[in-house]
């Protein structure tokens, strides 16, 4: 559509209309993709899974996260913990309990981990843990403040 707009005289009753039908289609792209994210952050805060667009896989798993940190930070607070100011730094590595069985699986490090068990607990790479933990597959394992002092 803006290409065409750029081969008319902008002065033209078709250039006019051209261009209003243009805003509005902006407008709705934008609503439909802010209604996505929306859908996507509502079901990262739950166990369910949203099937996303290849598009938006990444909105889907940086949301993911965040959702993670959020409920932490609510976990904390409630718990008594003081919450950190911002999300953990990415880790090299995460300690998970496994929560469904999960077959043998190739590492980001190319080493081979698993198969593991339900209730099975394993140090993995943080993609790896990051993944595991959206498909509800494993839950983190995070040392207690508590247990330090």
């Amino acid at each position: 559509m803006k290409e065409a707009q750029r081969n008319l005289d902008q002065r033209s009753l078709k250039a006019i209309l051209l261009e209003e039908e243009t805003r509005r289609l902006e407008r709705l792209v934008v609503e439909l993709i802010d209604r996505r994210l929306s859908k996507i952050w509502s079901m990262s805060q739950t166990s369910v899974q949203v099937t996303a667009h290849a598009s938006e896989k990444w909105a889907q798993e940086e949301l993911s996260t965040l959702a993670r940190h959020y409920r932490k930070f609510k976990e904390d607070t409630v718990q008594g913990i003081e919450p950190s100011n911002s999300p953990e730094k990415k880790k090299d590595k995460l300690l998970l309990r496994f929560v469904k069985e999960m077959p043998s699986i190739i590492g980001v490090d190319l080493k081979t981990h698993g198969p593991f068990l339900k209730e099975d607990i394993a140090v993995l790479p943080y993609e790896n843990a990051e993944s595991l933990i959206r498909q509800g597959t494993a839950v983190e394992i995070r040392p207690s403040n508590r247990d330090n002092g």
